[in-house]
C-alpha cells in the first residue's frame, strides 16, 4: 500500500485536470515549500496560518511540492486505503505507515502522503467547506513532521517567544498556563513565534516559526478585543485568531532559543522562575508532543533529550498580575544570555 503514492498522485492530477492549479510558496526554517491547489477551495483553509512566511518568488526549485485537494470542488476523490489497515480511532478511521521515506496518514476524513526522496507530498479534505477549526489553525501538520524529521528538524508541541536576545519554549500540558503566559508576552510587545508547535534545529538551538495562528479559551479571547479577530464559530471549542492578520508586527520567523519554561498557575500574585531539572524538563516536553506525532516516537525524545540537555529549563510560576509575565521572561532571556 505503502508503493501507491503514484496512484495518490493521479487523483491530484486529475482534480487539477478539472479546475486547474493556483501556486504558494513558504519559506519553512529556510526551506522553500511550494503549495499546489487544485482549485481555489483550499486556499483559505491553508495558506491563512503561513501568511508570515509567504514568499512571492516562485522561480526557484522547492525543497518540496504539496499537492492539495478536496473532493467537493474537484469531484475526484482519493486511492481508498485498504479497511484491513485502518482502526477506529475517537474521529473515524484513522492509519499511520512508513516505509522506505514514504509516509500515509489518515486522520479526521483527512489523507497526508509523503515520498521524502521525491520531495512530494499530497493532502486530501473531502470538502473544503467542512474543515475543522483546528486544521485550520495546523494545516499539513502531518505532512510538516514528516518531512522536517529528514532534515534535521523537530517539530514540538510548545509557544515560542522572544526578542533581541533570543526566544524562550513554553511547553506544559492544557491548563498549565502555556497560553496565558504567550499572550502576555504577546501584550507585553515580546515577538511571537508559535501558540502551539514550533520547529526546532536541535543541534544549533534555534526555534522556526511554523503557522502564525493562536488557539485560545473564549473568555481568554474575548479579553483582549482589540488584539484579535476571530477566524472561526463560537460553536467551536476554542477561538482561532490569526497573528499574520491581526499582529503581523508582532511575529518573529525565528530565534536563537535560550531557555525552556514551564509555567504553572499558583493563585499567589507574584510570577517568578525558577531553575528546574533536565529530567522534568523533559517530561514537561516530550509527553505532549509524542502523543500529538504519529511516528518516529524515539527519535523525537532522543532529539527532546539533547534540547534539554543543551538549553536551561525554568518553573514558571504564575501570579495573579499577568502584566508582570513578560518582564519575568525578558529577565530569564537576560540572564541565561549573560551567562
Amino acid at each position: 500500500m505503502l508503493d501507491s503514492i503514484d496512484q495518490f498522485g493521479a487523483s491530484f492530477d486529475a482534480a487539477a485536470a478539472h479546475v486547474g492549479v493556483i501556486e504558494r510558496n513558504i519559506l519553512l526554517a529556510g526551506y522553500r515549500i511550494r503549495v499546489e491547489f487544485a482549485g481555489p477551495a483550499l486556499v483559505p483553509v491553508i495558506q491563512p496560518a503561513f501568511d508570515h512566511l509567504a514568499e512571492h518568488d516562485g522561480g526557484q526549485a522547492a525543497d518540496l511540492s504539496v499537492c492539495v485537494w478536496d473532493a467537493t470542488s474537484t469531484g475526484v476523490r482519493p486511492l481508498p486505503l485498504p479497511a484491513d489497515v485502518l482502526h477506529r480511532g475517537e474521529t473515524g478511521p484513522r492509519y499511520h505507515g512508513e516505509d522506505g521515506g514514504i509516509v500515509v496518514h489518515a486522520a479526521d476524513a483527512t489523507l497526508s502522503v509523503l515520498d521524502a526522496r521525491r520531495k512530494t507530498a499530497l493532502h486530501y479534505l473531502p470538502d473544503a467547506n467542512n474543515a475543522l477549526w483546528y486544521q485550520k489553525a495546523t494545516p499539513l501538520k502531518d505532512i510538516v513532521h514528516a518531512w522536517t524529521s529528514w532534515h534535521d528538524l523537530q517539530l514540538i508541541h510548545a509557544a515560542a517567544v522572544g526578542n533581541h536576545d533570543g526566544g524562550v519554549l513554553i511547553a506544559g500540558v492544557a491548563g498549565s498556563g502555556k497560553s496565558t503566559t504567550s499572550l502576555a508576552c504577546l501584550r507585553g510587545g515580546l515577538a511571537y513565534a508559535g501558540d502551539d508547535y514550533v520547529l526546532v534545529d536541535i543541534e544549533r538551538a534555534f526555534v522556526h516559526s511554523l503557522y502564525s495562528s493562536a488557539k485560545l479559551e473564549w473568555d481568554n479571547f474575548d479579553r483582549h478585543p482589540e488584539l484579535f479577530l476571530p477566524a472561526n464559530s463560537r460553536a467551536d471549542p476554542k477561538a482561532l485568531a490569526f497573528l499574520a492578520r491581526d499582529v503581523r508586527d508582532r511575529m518573529a520567523r525565528g530565534f536563537p532559543l535560550r531557555a525552556l519554561l514551564l509555567p504553572t498557575i499558583t493563585g499567589r500574585e507574584e510570577t517568578r522562575a525558577i531553575p528546574t531539572t533536565t529530567a522534568r524538563a523533559l517530561l514537561g516536553l516530550a509527553p505532549s508532543t509524542m502523543l500529538q506525532m504519529p511516528g518516529h516516537n524515539q527519535q523525537s525524545l532522543g532529539a527532546m533529550a539533547r534540547l534539554v540537555d543543551g538549553v536551561p529549563a525554568f518553573q514558571l510560576e504564575l501570579g495573579t498580575d499577568l502584566s508582570a509575565i513578560p518582564d519575568v521572561v525578558e529577565a530569564v532571556l537576560a540572564d541565561v544570555t549573560g551567562r
